[in-house]
């Protein structure tokens, strides 16, 4: 009987705590966010953004352009980026400056695939939105690439999201800790009814 005791009490703690949980998963997160205006050159590319992000700090971007436009995110610091793509252009195509080819871009990507951690190609006057949380900590360089020859113009704007705990971890978490808490309740409740 004391140990039905013990694991109901258990159970409920575990419940209350599965609770608590939830309810830290329910605030919303604080934004910040920066405003994105770049005029990218024909055949041309520019890194818009990088960072260090964790479970506890994502990024999201909103941006609309009025051409057609390539949009990565790469796993990779801006100055690790920045370095393979001066060094490449120097061997390869004996000028620095070069590096902001989107030739050099391309192949950084052949080179690289696995940093590649989202990509997109959008039109003229379309809406695009992504949202990355990661689940470990990961370096993020945010490229924006112009295909075309013509002068490209981008707007929009990227958030930083800062949340109290990771969302997905939490909500697994809950759903254990509340499950076994029900399973060690269930006895005890029932025990503590027949009495």
């Amino acid at each position: 009987m004391r140990w039905i005791t013990f694991l109901g009490r258990t159970g409920t703690v575990l419940l209350a705590i599965s609770l608590a949980l939830a309810l830290v998963s329910l605030i919303p997160p604080a934004t910040y966010s920066t405003p994105i205006h770049r005029f990218v050159d024909g055949g041309m590319y520019e890194v818009v953004w990088s960072g260090r992000y964790t479970p506890k700090l994502g990024l999201s971007i909103s941006i609309r352009s009025n051409g057609s436009v390539y949009l990565y995110f790469l796993s990779v610091s801006s100055f690790q980026f920045y370095n393979w793509t001066m060094t490449w252009a120097e061997e390869n195509l004996q000028d620095p400056y070069y590096r902001f080819n989107i030739t050099v871009l391309n192949e950084f990507l052949k080179a690289h695939p696995d940093d590649v951690l989202w990509n997109c190609n959008f039109s003229s006057g379309e809406d695009v939105f992504y949202e990355f949380i990661p689940t470990s900590v990961v370096n993020v360089t945010v490229v924006i690439a112009n295909p075309s020859s013509n002068l490209v113009e981008v707007e929009g704007e990227i958030r930083e999201i800062v949340t109290v705990s990771p969302r997905k971890r939490t909500l697994t978490l809950t759903q254990i800790l509340a499950s076994i808490g029900i399973v060690l309740v269930v006895p005890w409740a029932i025990s503590m009814r027949r009495k």
